[in-house]
C-alpha cells in the first residue's frame, strides 16, 4: 500500500512527536527527585497519676475520741507532661484499730492517642484484679481502677483503702503505726483490644 506525500508526512510528523513525548518523559522519571519541607507528627503519649491530687483521701477514726490517722500522697517517676508522673506512694499513721484511710488516685490519658491500662503495679508486683497486702497491723487492699481504657483527655480513678487490724486482732498501746505501699500503672496505647 503506498501512501501519498500528505500521508507520508502526517505519520512522519506523529513519529517525530511519540520520540519527543517519550524523550520528555524518559527526562522526568530519570531526574532526581528532592522534597523539600518539614513533617510534624502531632501525637503525644502521656498517662500518669494526677500529682496535684495529693489531698484525694477520706479518714476514719477507730474510737471517736481517739487520735486521728493520718494519711500522706506522693508522686515518683518521671512526668510525661506537667502533673502527671507513673507511680504513686502511700502511707498512713494509725493511733487505734479501726482506724481507716481511704485513697482515691486520680489517671489522667493526656495523650492525643487513647490508652489502655494493662496492669496495676503493686510494691513491684503485677496484678490485674484487686490485691490486698498485709503489713503487720495494717491492710492495703488497692481496687483496679473505674475504667481501663482512656479516651484522650480522658480520667479515671482508682481507691486504696488503708485499715488498722480490728482491735480483737492486735494488742495495745499503739503510738502511731506507720506504713507505706507503692502503687505504679503500666499502659500502652490502645488497640481496641482494651484494658486488664
Amino acid at each position: 500500500m503506498k501512501l501519498r506525500t500528505n500521508q507520508r508526512n502526517y505519520v512522519i510528523a506523529a513519529l517525530c512527536a511519540i520520540l519527543v513525548v517519550m524523550g520528555v518523559g524518559y527526562a522526568a522519571f530519570s531526574s532526581l527527585l528532592t522534597i523539600n519541607g518539614t513533617a510534624n507528627i502531632s501525637n503525644s503519649w502521656c498517662v500518669g497519676f494526677d500529682q496535684t491530687k495529693t489531698n484525694t483521701y477520706q479518714i476514719t477514726k477507730g474510737v471517736s475520741t481517739g487520735t486521728e490517722p493520718t494519711g500522706e500522697m506522693t508522686y515518683s517517676g518521671t512526668a510525661c507532661e506537667t502533673n502527671y508522673v507513673p507511680n504513686a506512694r502511700l502511707a498512713s499513721v494509725f493511733y487505734q484499730p479501726g482506724d481507716q484511710i481511704v485513697y482515691t488516685l486520680t489517671i489522667k490519658n493526656a495523650s492525643s492517642v487513647g490508652a489502655a491500662i494493662k496492669s496495676i503495679k503493686v510494691d513491684n508486683e503485677d496484678v490485674t484484679s484487686n490485691k490486698t497486702v498485709t503489713k503487720e497491723n495494717i491492710t492495703y487492699i488497692v481496687e483496679m481502677p473505674e475504667t481501663t481504657t482512656l479516651a484522650a483527655g480522658a480520667s479515671t480513678t482508682m481507691k486504696v483503702t488503708a485499715k488498722f487490724q480490728n482491735e480483737t486482732d492486735v494488742t495495745g498501746p499503739y503510738s502511731g503505726e506507720t506504713k507505706t505501699i507503692e502503687v505504679g500503672i503500666n499502659v500502652e496505647e490502645d488497640d481496641g483490644n482494651g484494658g486488664m
